[in-house]
Formats: structure tokens, sequence, C-alpha cells
């Protein structure tokens, strides 16, 4: 795989650990909601894979009246940080291929 396909992939991983951070935080105040989390793994010859699984974590209970209903189990501090590192890992990946883009480059000119 090349290294600019290898970025691509770490972009795209980052992209969906982003989106289920949002999604998390949009629902933050959702009775029931079961917030998720991305994971990745190495794909052979270069790249990587995400999946989503549940985070776990106990959903508080809520009064409403004269119930009590399950509250939405989103962690907003481990998705502020998850946001900053998905974002981080982006931008490296992005740095990657404009990296790869410019050796290109640079040997193209070389070769003439």
């Amino acid at each position: 795989m090349s290294t600019m396909a290898v970025g691509a992939s770490g972009a795209r991983a980052a992209e969906a650990a982003l989106g289920a951070v949002a999604h998390n935080v949009a629902n933050l105040n959702t009775d029931g909601f079961q917030a998720s989390q991305a994971a990745f793994a190495d794909v052979a010859g270069g790249g990587v894979t995400t999946s989503f699984a549940s985070s776990g974590g106990p959903a508080p209970l809520i009064a409403r009246g004269d119930t009590f209903v399950r509250g939405s189990n989103t962690d907003l501090v481990a998705d502020t940080v998850g946001r900053a590192t998905a974002a981080a890992t982006y931008r490296a990946n992005l740095r990657t291929i404009s990296e790869s883009s410019d050796l290109v480059g640079s040997l193209l000119d070389i070769v003439g």
C-alpha cells in the first residue's frame, strides 16, 4: 500500500472517530442513549480499519416526575479527549499525504 493510501486510511479512521464523538455529544441529554467509541485495527500491508463499540459505561438514573429513566452514558470528558486525539491524528495523516505528494513531485522533477 502506498504512503498516500496509508495516510488516507488513517485520515478516514480519524474522521470516523470524530463522527462518533460528535454523535455522543449531540445525544448527551437523550434518555437511554448508549455512547459509542471508535476502535482501530491494523490492516496487513498498511492502513487501518475502524469499528464501533458501545462505551459500556453506566448510565445514570434520572427522576422524571414519579418515574426513573436511564440517562445517556456519554462521558463528556472522555469525548473531549477523544475529539482532541482524533483531530491530531487527522492532521498527522494529512501531513503524511502532503509529504508523500511532495516526495513524488521531487522524484518526478529529478527524473525529468
